[in-house]
């Protein structure tokens, strides 16, 4: 079975309201970070990224990133970072990716994750336990903490999304 989420997540209010603004669905994620809540948007423009040139890019901090990120950088009200995730897996093997900015910079990241030797495709690969994966690091140091006995990936819910196109707005 094969596996692919790609997605952005903004915490608060600020966020959701830029998400609206640009008419982008979505969702609450069961997880708080830093005492505020995390929201999912997967637009359908990130499902026809290229993830490792766009990753590339915000490493260089190239000002030409694809859709939606300059419109959500515009919309910015206040410097609450915004974060783009993805994970790829196939047969329980795989990788995952993260990176968060806040208006024009930069702030963790990019960070690419693999669980196996075998999918670090090139030096940009760190190989890391499951706990150590890129979407729970981000979600770390968003501010989240995982429940007993789960990681951050789990907690938030994000396994739930597997083979989900896009998300239905919950609030």
């Amino acid at each position: 079975m094969t596996y692919v989420l790609k997605g952005l997540v903004g915490r608060g209010a600020t966020w959701t309201s830029a998400f609206d603004a640009l008419s982008l669905p979505c969702r609450r994620l069961p997880i708080d970070a830093a005492g505020e809540p995390l929201f999912l948007v997967r637009p359908r423009a990130l499902s026809e990224v290229d993830t490792m040139q766009m990753l590339d890019q915000m490493a260089r901090d190239d000002p030409e990133l694809p859709s939606p990120f300059p419109e959500l950088a515009a919309s910015a009200t206040d410097d609450r970072p915004l974060a783009v995730a993805g994970a790829e897996f196939t047969g329980g093997t795989g990788f995952q990716w993260s990176a968060a900015w806040s208006r024009d910079r930069l702030l963790f990241g990019p960070l690419i994750t693999a669980t196996d030797p075998a999918e670090a495709e090139d030096e940009r690969f760190v190989v890391v336990p499951p706990e150590g994966m890129a979407i729970n690091r981000l979600l770390r140091w968003l501010g989240a903490r995982a429940r007993p006995g789960a990681d951050e990936f789990d907690t938030a819910g994000l396994g739930r999304s597997r083979g989900e196109r896009d998300d239905p707005p919950v609030r």
